[in-house]
């Protein structure tokens, strides 16, 4: 199990998109937009509308995760990944084109009826229900000012895509993994009344998921530096991507998602320059 990776800082929101076809009621800036309901949406399904420029700025900073909050893309799309010093560049980075939503089953794990006994993907009833993303590992914190994001689903079928939320930051992962004992889990928000006779009423709301995790044997430098700088950046309002455990091919998909602190304790020292904390994590709807 890979230690728990952690995005504290989204520098898109500070970025100049360009590029693609994206409808004018639905526009590439809806990807800075906090709110995961406004989404941007291409004119089309044709690649060169599928894509955009993302332009940091003079002063830009590492970014080793690039993801999307929400998406529409299909089980056939692909995505590209390129990072440079000049507008288009690859010179920094290039991800190669690689599946949105990659194989991650053996032939072994599924039966020969299975819709997905060939490409080895998820079933398209497994994601059902789940607030898709997408995050992409750049494998280490890249310093870079200009990036592309290609998408290629010339097959969806409602003739368009849809991203909303764009996330480019470094990733923050703690020398020791989390304690065993946290928690993880979907907290049901529907709302339910009683009639005078007895009869409930309700109105369903989509769930959240939580996440539960302590943080022992932080050096000082991790717990007086990097999460003592995030609890006060980020309160209980900002947000921060989680990944609890970048090795789990199979159900990322469930497990990683876009948060903000709910509860945070205090930083408490109980070695000598040793800490610890704990907190918990609300999925961002």
């Amino acid at each position: 199990m890979a230690n728990i990776q952690f995005s504290f800082y989204n520098r898109a929101d500070g970025a100049v998109l360009s590029g693609g076809a994206w409808s004018a009621g639905a526009p590439l800036a809806n990807l800075q937009q906090t709110l995961l309901s406004l989404r941007a949406r291409s004119t089309d399904a044709l690649a060169a509308s599928t894509q955009f420029a993302i332009d940091l700025g003079a002063s830009f900073s590492y970014v080793r995760l690039v993801a999307i909050a929400r998406h529409t893309l299909s089980l056939a799309a692909t995505y590209r990944i390129t990072a440079g010093t000049t507008p288009g560049a690859s010179d920094v980075y290039d991800s190669g084109i690689l599946a949105v939503w990659p194989a991650v089953y053996l032939p072994a794990d599924l039966e020969w009826e299975d819709d997905n006994f060939w490409t080895g993907q998820l079933a398209a009833d497994e994601i059902v229900g789940y607030p898709i993303s997408l995050a992409h590992d750049c494998g280490s914190n890249l310093r870079a000012r200009h990036w592309t994001i290609a998408f290629t689903d010339t097959g969806n079928a409602a003739g368009y895509v849809e991203l909303a939320r764009l996330w480019l930051g470094p990733i923050w992962s703690p020398q020791r993994n989390v304690r065993y004992g946290g928690g993880f889990g979907w907290e049901p928000r529907s709302v339910a009344e009683y009639s005078l006779g007895g009869v409930v009423f309700s109105e369903a709301r989509s769930p959240a998921r939580v996440l539960r995790v302590a943080l022992p044997m932080l050096s000082e430098t991790e717990a007086l530096g990097t999460m003592l700088d995030a609890q006060r950046r980020l309160g209980t309002d900002g947000e921060l991507w989680v990944i609890p455990n970048p090795d789990d091919t199979t159900r990322r998909f469930k497990r990683d998602f876009l948060a903000r602190f709910r509860k945070l304790d205090p930083i408490s020292q109980f070695a000598n320059r040793l800490h610890e904390t704990s907190f918990e994590l609300e999925e961002r709807l």
